[in-house]
């Protein structure tokens, strides 16, 4: 079964060019191959920064545009240049909570080569992408993701049931895809719009919705049942847990077989066909990153164990919004910004029951009074009241 499709990078020769710097080309040229409702996917852009902060920044906007080739200038010598590709692409596929950003873009890019050219005082890199699809793809799948969100209504919802609704609705969605003619079919838009994907355009839909919904999630690659694979972790509770969607596609979402898996038992179901992830891109880690290093087990914690939802449910009392057992300043910042994010018409971070935790005086509205008589119960325990319950605190200060 062939279920991953090969992604390669290539470093062009490179050129040194002396005398004055490098200027910088700012011309942009219109792709008039792909248009679709006035839309249009850009082929070529340019810019010139002095951070590698601000230059990995428009990187990973020209990325998500699906621009084919990118000009940018650094004031960097030439020597330096290789580092500081590394670095700037490092942090272009940075984890930033955007389903958008991250890992689907790194997933997005069929390949790339990349030459530089400059002095002692400032390098041009020159980077012709290769993507699975066009920028016009990329809008109609930012219109879906949306649409499926709100059909999913994952709002109010534990880790846990957006982990298994979303897993449900691939399953039971898209089938896998054979003919591998296409490239598109490594992509979320195939899944999302053809009903059929490999591996990678599966994982990298699962990575789309999970981390949309504020989940921890990454999309992992390596090799499974004898060929090159893509599977996910995704979080709960501080730990991370296996999830292999593209298996589970052939059972019709009868059976989840490689659901929230320990690392211990992620192949019970078939041990022949085991999964091992990728050991990445030596002196391109950036890009392709080492899924078996210290570093990244480290960050990224994967349980040993399967999740079990019945034993490691958080409970929620009144004020302790986030089931550590203490209600504190943590608390308090919590409801605050669940607060700032429902006035503002976002979904509210919280569940049914950090809801009804949060509501301390319990007037079925969470707002700034709750998180400030959160604040004043802690202050009370801090100043010689050690021994105050909260509910306590209640009778006193909210009847």
């Amino acid at each position: 079964m062939k279920l991953f499709k090969k992604i390669v990078s290539v470093l062009a020769a490179l050129t040194v060019m002396s005398g004055a710097a490098v200027s910088a080309v700012y011309a942009v040229e219109t792709d008039t191959k792909i248009q679709l409702a006035g839309d249009a996917q850009y082929r070529v852009s340019s810019g010139s920064f002095s951070t590698i902060e601000d230059t990995a920044e428009y990187l990973k906007e020209q990325i998500k545009l699906r621009n084919e080739t990118v000009n940018i200038t650094v004031p960097y010598s030439f020597d330096q240049a290789a580092d500081v590709l590394v670095e700037i692409m490092d942090k272009a596929f940075a984890e930033t909570g955007d389903g958008s950003e991250g890992d689907y873009i790194r997933f997005g890019i069929h390949g790339y080569e990349c030459s530089y050219s400059g002095n002692s005082a400032r390098v041009t890199f020159n980077i012709k992408f290769n993507y699975f699809t066009t920028g016009v793809q990329e809008r109609l799948v930012d219109e879906k993701i949306e649409s499926v969100l709100g059909e999913l209504d994952l709002t109010g919802k534990s880790d846990y049931e957006k982990i298994e609704i979303i897993y449900d609705y691939i399953v039971n969605n898209v089938s896998y895809a054979y003919d591998s003619s296409e490239d598109v079919i490594f992509s979320a838009y195939s899944a999302l719009f053809n009903g059929s994907a490999v591996c990678q355009g599966i994982a990298q839909l699962f990575y789309r919705l999970a981390t949309e919904t504020g989940i921890s999630c990454r999309i992992i690659s390596g090799t499974a049942n004898g060929g090159n694979h893509a599977w996910n972790i995704a979080e709960i509770n501080g730990k991370y847990y296996l999830l292999d969607p593209t298996f589970d596609l052939s059972y019709g979402g009868s059976e989840k077989y490689y659901f929230l898996r320990g690392s211990g038992n992620f192949d019970e179901h078939n041990k022949t066909a085991p999964h091992i992830a990728g050991s990445g891109k030596e002196n391109n880690y950036a890009y392709a990153p080492d899924y078996t290093s210290a570093e990244f087990a480290e960050k990224y914690p994967v349980s040993q164990t399967d999740y079990d939802p019945e034993n490691d449910k958080i409970t929620y009392n009144t004020g302790d919004v986030n089931g550590d057992g203490a209600v504190d300043g943590i608390d308090a910042t919590l409801v605050l910004r669940a607060y700032t994010m429902i006035i503002a018409d976002q979904d509210c971070p919280f569940n049914d029951e950090q809801m009804i935790a949060a509501n301390i005086n319990g007037d079925s509205i969470v707002d700034g009074v709750d998180a400030t008589h959160i604040l004043r119960y802690y202050t009370l325990r801090l100043s010689g009241y050690d021994n105050l319950s909260i509910e306590e605190y209640q009778k006193m200060y909210l009847r």
